[in-house]
């Protein structure tokens, strides 16, 4: 294929409770094809190619529980530790009395570790259940975080599924604003 340019490592991190790392661990076995350091090739703007290396890990995530420090992605050359690009959140609204600390989470995700200037976005996928899940965005909004509605997705027999971005109020402005 020759020279197409820089190789571009993404490295995804899925989370859950104790119980579910099994059914992660399957799924990622059952789809190794698509990850084990194998370059997959995307075409890019201007017809420039680029590899893309993809890592999938599983790690426990307990809401309920400090964020471990082995959650955060590490430099592979210098180790240190940097903050996610993005998180993604789905069916997590389901429990309303699990908010404050499924914010108490998301508050620490973008939060660590410090680098100025640099936080992730929150892409979240919420499917109505209950009128009462809709105080998430309120609860968030006391910590300073913003959800604004991007999408919404209809199923063929499922309620739509709305696309939200979230993160600081002051950079889901600024990245809202720019599209």
């Amino acid at each position: 294929m020759g020279d197409s340019g820089p190789v571009i490592h993404v490295r995804i991190l899925a989370t859950d409770l104790p119980s579910a790392i099994e059914l992660i661990d399957h799924n990622k076995a059952s789809n190794s094809h698509l990850f084990n350091g194998n370059a997959r090739r995307f075409e890019g703007l201007e017809d420039t190619r680029r590899a893309c290396e993809i890592e999938l890990h599983a790690a426990e995530l307990d809401w309920d529980s400090p964020i471990p420090s082995s959650i955060w992605p590490r430099d592979h050359n210098s180790g240190a530790q940097y903050p996610f690009d993005v998180i993604i959140m789905a069916d997590v609204t389901y429990n309303t009395a699990s908010f404050r600390a499924l914010l108490d989470t998301i508050t620490g995700l973008l939060r660590e570790p410090r680098a100025p200037g640099l936080s992730a976005i929150v892409l979240l996928a919420y499917k109505s259940r209950d009128p009462a899940e809709r105080t998430l965005w309120t609860d968030a909004q006391s910590r300073g975080i913003t959800f604004v509605l991007v999408d919404t997705v209809k199923g063929v027999r499922e309620p739509a599924v709305e696309i939200w971005l979230g993160g600081w109020e002051r950079d889901v402005r600024s990245i809202w604003a720019d599209t």
